[in-house]
This record gives structure tokens, sequence and C-alpha cells, in this order.
């Protein structure tokens, strides 16, 4: 049933559908065929990222940088402090509430990851936090633009409030593709600055609850989106490639779409820390902006 996911993917992503409408596909997809699609969507979301870089440049990144960096300071600190300490006190392992305040804090799976393999998490731990930043990434997908209208939010405020405060690069790109997709680069570049937080809080975590190493994991994706911002300048066809990069972006979070289940085994107590965590990172990012 790959080759059918890829082959819908691949139509969703030619005809530019919403972002949403992708997603749900694909979960509805994921439903009845139970394809093996997260790894390749992971993969083409992070080709999309890459690609969206043409969009922007090193100058128009750093301003951004400078500008949301308090923010980004404040809401990871908060993050990874609500999920330790309501972790801890609801009984969770410490390995989980260091990954579910890693994931909601930086950059969702990547960060998990990055952790989860410094601290030598169980598979078990980092499966269920998985799922928890899963969970909240596809529901910020959809009820962050709502909001967004609610509070009749200028583009601007809504792409860099969603950088602040979604888990994923996916669904913050997907957020602000549904809000204004002009707006879309500031969002990705809001984010891509948080993302780089992976690297000294999965240091700081292997020296309290690994071996002390320096080993990180940077997603590769964070690298290209930044040499193509610093090339950008000087390709002619970048606005091109931009555009295809959208359209991979829509085929990969079918795929992702696709692979969500066994939700249900990660019991109550990893939502409740995600939520708390993540609710507190959304108001304190959105009072800042």
């Amino acid at each position: 049933m790959n080759k059918l996911a890829i082959i819908l993917a691949s139509i969703l992503g030619f005809l530019n559908v919403n972002p949403g409408l992708s997603l749900i596909s694909g979960f509805i997809f994921g439903k009845f065929f139970k394809p093996d699609s997260y790894n390749l969507g992971k993969l083409l979301l992070a080709i999309s990222i890459t690609g969206l870089g043409f969009s922007v440049n090193i100058g128009m990144i750093s301003e951004m940088t400078v500008d949301y960096l308090l923010a980004t300071i404040i809401g990871v600190l908060a993050s990874l402090l609500i999920a330790w300490f309501l972790g801890r006190a609801l009984g969770l392992d410490k390995h989980m509430c260091a990954l579910l305040g890693s994931g909601t804090a930086i950059c969702g799976a990547s960060a998990i990851a990055s952790v989860g393999t410094t601290i030598k998490a169980s598979p078990q731990v980092m499966g269920f936090s998985f799922g928890v930043i899963l969970v909240f990434n596809t529901i910020a997908l959809f009820l962050f633009p709502l909001l967004g209208k609610f509070l009749e939010m200028p583009p601007e405020t809504f792409a860099a409030w969603a950088g602040l405060a979604i888990h994923d690069t996916s669904s913050v790109i997907g957020a602000a593709m549904i809000y204004d997709p002009e707006f879309v680069n500031t969002a990705t570049t809001v984010k891509l600055a948080r993302a780089i937080w992976i690297a000294p809080i999965t240091i700081f975590f292997s020296y309290m609850l690994g071996d002390r190493s320096l080993k990180f994991e940077l997603p590769w994706f964070i690298w290209g989106y930044f040499l193509a911002a610093t090339i950008s300048p000087y390709i002619s066809i970048s606005p091109e490639i931009s555009a295809v990069a959208k359209q991979i972006f829509i085929a990969g979070i079918f795929c992702v779409g696709a692979s969500i289940r066994g939700i249900k085994e990660c019991g109550i107590k990893p939502f409740i820390v995600g939520f708390v965590a993540w609710i507190t990172c959304a108001g304190l990012s959105l009072a800042l902006i």
C-alpha cells in the first residue's frame, strides 16, 4: 500500500490542496490501509523545508532571530520547566518528562529523537512521547489558524506566533499556509531559529540524565534551509524551487497523516503534561510578540 500512498500524496501535492485536508486525507487512508509511510513523510517534509529556504535570504533570518530571541528563550525554558516539574509530580519517568519538555519547547519529533538517543530513553518512552507530541502537533495545524482569525491577528504576527508555539516545523508551515501563504517564510524562519536550541538542550540533558557526552543530532534540514537562504539571491529559479517545495510539503504531510495510530496506549498523564506545557508556551509567546 506504500505505492498507493505515494500516488495519492503526489496528486494532492500537485493540486496544492490545503495542508489540513492533506493530513486528514492521509489519516483516513491510514486507518484503512495502514501503510508504512512515516519515514517517507519525514523525508519529504525535510526536503520541502530545505526548498523553502530559497524564498528567503540569510539577512532576513538573522534579523528575525534577533527580533524573537527573548520570546524564544522564555518559551523554551517555560516548556522544559513545566514538563519536568508537573511530570514528576504526576509520577512520570524522568526520561519522559525530558522528552515531552524538549518536544514541546524546541522542534517536536526531532528534539525527542536527539534527546532520547543521548539519554538512552527506552523505545516505549520515546514512542509515547512521539505520540503525545504528534497529537498536539496535529491539533495545532487546525486550531492555530482558527485562533488567529478569531483574534484578528495580522498575518506576520500570526506567522511568528506559529513559529514560536507549534511543535514540529511541518505544522508550523501548514498553519501558516492555511492562514496566509505569503508569510510561510516568516513562520519557517522563526521556527528554525527556535529549533537550533536542540543543541544546548540535548547537551544539558546529556549531563543531567545521560553519559555527559557532547553528542547531539541537529536535523539536516536546518542546515539545508540556511544554505538555501544563503545562495538564494544568486539563483534565478529560486521562486520556482520554493513553489515545488510547497507541493512536496503537502505530499509529505499526507504520508505523516497516514502513519498516525497507536495513540491510546500512552495513558492520560503524558497528555496532561504535554498540554499544559504547550498552552503555557503558546500563551507566553503570544504575550511577547
